[in-house]
């Protein structure tokens, strides 16, 4: 899942430079940055000098499976493209946090692995999708002699 959202730097009129997150524009166009321009100049509120449009992927790593039952399997969520550092330092806390976890002792080498994999899944979505659509349509291209067979 891709989320996006909108860093503005604004410098204020008591001459204070801030970057924020705009609250409601998730990708900003050059139209609207022109008006965001010009509303925040007349409305005194300080000079818009730049913006970033910025896409996070979110992707889930399966930390353990929790055995048998009705309980959901403990899964890290969030931007993997952060370093492999601090989602370690993440799985580590959910690990310890979270109750009724099959595998609490997982090496460190093991959660690493489990984060390349979740990446290298993600880096195969778009030939996975690409090979689906293919199929579909090679599926689709069946059915249709099918039919024209049956109709003749």
């Amino acid at each position: 899942m891709k989320k996006h959202y909108c860093e503005v730097t604004v410098r204020r009129p008591d001459g204070a430079i801030e970057t924020i997150v705009h609250p409601r524009v998730q990708i900003m166009t050059s139209d609207l940055w022109s008006k965001m321009q010009a509303a925040m100049t007349a409305g005194g509120r300080g000079e818009c000098l730049s913006y970033h449009n910025v896409t996070v992927v979110i992707t889930a790593v399966t930390l353990s499976s929790r055995g048998w039952g009705d309980y959901s399997p403990c899964a890290w969520s969030g931007d993997i493209s952060r370093p492999d550092a601090d989602i370690l330092a993440e799985c580590r806390q959910l690990l310890a946090t979270e109750r009724d976890v099959d595998d609490r002792n997982q090496s460190d080498a093991d959660i690493l692995a489990k984060i390349a994999a979740a990446r290298q899944e993600l880096a195969d979505a778009p030939a996975r999708e690409e090979r689906a659509a293919r199929e579909a349509a090679a599926y689709d291209a069946k059915m249709a002699a099918m039919a024209r067979v049956m109709r003749d």
